[in-house]
């Protein structure tokens, strides 16, 4: 099976036609399958070919296709333009690789800020089972002798913890 290469949109004219597509009541998913039909160099099509099964692929999914020819059309004439101006659209995607883990990562940190503004300190995690049981070990053995020193305890017997009559 031959798999096809993925096109690399331009930015600008995928970020227009999501919120053409948002705004006509269609899923912006079907903008990816439109610019794919259209930017695909090596496909059996020719470009008028393209554009209609562009145009059926977006009328399948409208409610009003009545504006779905003129959108098609100005999508075309969008592309043509970012291909004529000299723009290459695989320098987003070489320029994706070149970044540096830092600068992805200060990326995501942008993109996705903490919930909490202030700065995080450093939590106790309540699972650390050698630290609950020297913990407990310790006020068990303070409040055992806490109840050996007091007077009302004279003279009863002491188990486990606590009094008994």
């Amino acid at each position: 099976m031959k798999y096809r290469q993925p096109t690399v949109a331009p930015p600008g004219v995928q970020a227009w036609l999501q919120g053409e597509l948002e705004g006509r009541g269609i899923d912006t998913v079907y903008a990816r399958t439109v610019l794919s039909l259209l930017l695909q160099p090596d496909g059996p099509w020719d470009l008028p070919a393209r554009r209609v099964a562009a145009v059926e692929c977006l009328c399948s999914a409208a409610e009003q296709k009545n504006s779905i020819e003129a959108l098609v059309d100005e999508l075309c004439r969008r592309l043509d333009n970012h291909l004529q101006s000299g723009k290459a659209p695989a320098t987003t995607t070489i320029q994706a690789l070149e970044r540096s883990p830092q600068e992805l990562a200060q990326m995501y940190y942008a993109a996705f800020p903490a919930l909490s503004s202030a700065a995080e300190e450093p939590r106790r995690v309540a699972w650390d089972g050698r630290r609950i049981i020297r913990r407990h070990e310790q006020r068990r053995r303070r409040d055992l002798n806490a109840l050996r020193d007091s007077p009302s305890s004279q003279g009863r017997f002491i188990t486990s913890g606590a009094a008994a009559p």
